[in-house]
């Protein structure tokens, strides 16, 4: 993937090169629409198929928030589920980190809280949890479990971008047209071979499509500055997000037996 770190250097800025400020010229339609009043502050955005507190919203919102911006989350609640997605079964049988082992290994036990298999090929909004919570409204509870006050605000992407019914190519244009003045969003395109080929094939022309037509770079900066996200740790959840708290008595027990 040398080509790709070639093209970093012209995707991503600097944190430090993007300066919080309120939105200058506020972008028009529905994303004026759904942000609101939050437009007179900088944002930094994540976007995600569900706001869910694994290890990488936690850095999102400690980075978000150490540079000055608030943060906001835009779901794609009606992309659908897939077993083959590691990211998305995540969300189904969330492994939590417990621990770590006297070799420094991560202590991890899967919360399984559906079916995965039986939610092949379902939107995502539509899917739900074994005590019959939906998916989102479970995640979005665990979410202000873990964070409380320093939850990010969640929005929709259908409230922001008019053309998500036309499929990735068109929002991705979309939305990095959006991305200017106190707008930036924090993201790794390509962590991997597969994450790879979807930056090179639908991605990469949609981010050159919005550069033509607005005759600017879109603000987009990395999560992790100088490496990528590529760890499996990535999406596992820290111990706040356990359903049963008696999980973390034999980690605690195993530690103290470690050290």
């Amino acid at each position: 993937m040398s080509w790709c770190t070639e093209l970093d250097r012209d995707i991503y800025v600097g944190l430090d090169e993007v300066r919080p400020r309120p939105v200058a010229r506020a972008p028009k339609g529905v994303c004026a629409q759904a942000l609101g009043s939050a437009l007179a502050r900088p944002i930094a955005v994540l976007a995600r198929q569900v706001a869910t507190p694994n290890y990488e919203m936690l850095r999102f919102v400690r980075l978000a928030r150490r540079n000055g911006f608030h943060p906001l989350v835009i779901e794609h609640r009606a992309d659908r589920f897939t077993v083959h997605n590691p990211t998305k079964r995540a969300l189904a049988t969330l492994p939590i980190v417990l621990g770590r082992s006297r070799n420094g290994q991560p202590i991890l036990r899967r919360q399984k809280i559906l079916d995965p298999a039986a939610c092949e090929g379902r939107r995502l909004e539509e899917i739900e949890t074994a005590t019959g919570e939906g998916l989102i409204a479970y995640h979005h509870r665990k979410l202000l479990q873990v964070l409380g006050p320093e939850a990010p605000r969640v929005i929709d992407m259908g409230q922001v971008v008019a053309t998500q019914a036309a499929g990735p190519a068109a929002y991705y244009r979309e939305f990095f047209k959006m991305l200017t003045g106190g707008l930036v969003l924090l993201e790794d395109f390509v962590a991997d071979s597969q994450t790879a080929a979807f930056f090179e094939s639908t991605v990469l022309p949609a981010y050159r499509q919005a550069v033509e037509e607005t005759g600017r770079r879109p603000q987009i900066a990395r999560l992790v500055p100088g490496r990528r996200t590529s760890s499996p740790l990535w999406i596992a959840y820290p111990p706040a997000t356990a359903d049963d708290p008696s999980w973390l008595r034999p980690a605690r027990e195993g530690l103290r037996a470690a050290a």
